[in-house]
């Protein structure tokens, strides 16, 4: 049963056990790999696990338009069981 899931998760633990991450930001891929690596090389994944972490959010005063961009993180697991 080869399968693959692809997964979009605002919990970065969801993902975490991953065989491959990949960061957009901005339309663009800037990191692509698996997870502990990632965390290891302390880009923009890394930046997003700390502070999602310590549980840090954007102050309700900032609006949508000018709050910070994160950046998204897409997963993916190879055979998983469905």
């Amino acid at each position: 049963a080869n399968r693959t899931v692809l997964a979009v998760a605002h919990r970065l633990s969801t993902v975490v056990a991953f065989d491959r991450i990949l960061v957009v930001e901005d339309g663009r891929i800037v990191e692509d790999g698996p997870p502990l690596r990632l965390l290891r090389e302390g880009g923009t994944f890394r930046r997003l696990w700390a502070l999602q972490a310590e549980g840090l959010e954007a102050p309700s005063a900032v609006q949508p338009a000018t709050a910070p961009r994160l950046g998204s993180v897409f997963a993916q697991r190879r055979n998983a069981r469905m």
